[in-house]
């Protein structure tokens, strides 16, 4: 799905608020394993998912990478409290497939904004969205790991057939081992 598409779902856009957005948008690449953003940098940009997969990842005092988050096709992708603060990120986002991204810089989003009052209810929406996708994995946090399996093959059952066990498993914040065994009682 297009950038333009899925905001369209959100609200209804006339023909001069379009053509600013074509304007704004970059259209990016980035390959299989490279980083959108890597630890220590600042996030500069907001990214729509056409094509691709990105993980979320951020390393623990002890050196070991602990999955915080997916991102697939019709979601945005970047560090929004670097990208919203311009301070630099402690997570590195890295391509998990070859993708296709439309991208607004900080300073594109903002004039955005101040163009019409239908990219500001745009942005609100968004923030919305994120903000209820976030508290309910931190909810989701407090379920069992079995549970929390379960909810995300609910929700995400092609991505965890796309991503490898272990890094279910850091998602989830248990072993390789344990999911093995949860997955071979289904």
């Amino acid at each position: 799905m297009k950038l333009e598409t899925f905001l369209s779902t959100l609200v209804e856009l006339d023909n001069k608020e379009l053509s600013f957005l074509k304007e704004t948008i970059s259209i990016e690449t980035v390959n299989k394993g490279d980083y959108f953003i890597m630890s220590g940098q600042t996030s500069t940009k907001v990214s729509f998912i056409n094509e691709g997969l990105f993980k979320m990842s951020m390393t623990d005092s002890d050196g070991n990478e602990k999955i915080i988050d997916f991102l697939e096709p019709s979601n945005f992708v970047t560090d929004y409290i670097s990208f919203l603060k311009q301070t630099p990120t402690n997570c590195n986002i890295v391509a998990l497939r070859p993708s296709l991204l439309e991208s607004i810089h900080l300073t594109a989003l903002q004039n955005l904004y101040e163009y019409s009052p239908g990219f500001q209810k745009i942005g609100r929406l968004l923030a919305e969205q994120n903000f209820i996708r976030f508290a309910e994995r931190i909810k989701a946090q407090t379920m069992p790991p079995q549970e929390r399996y379960r909810l995300l093959c609910e929700q995400s059952a092609e991505l965890v057939q796309a991503v490898p066990q272990y890094m279910i498993a850091s998602y989830l914040g248990v072993t390789a081992e344990w999911l093995s065994k949860i997955r071979s009682k289904r």
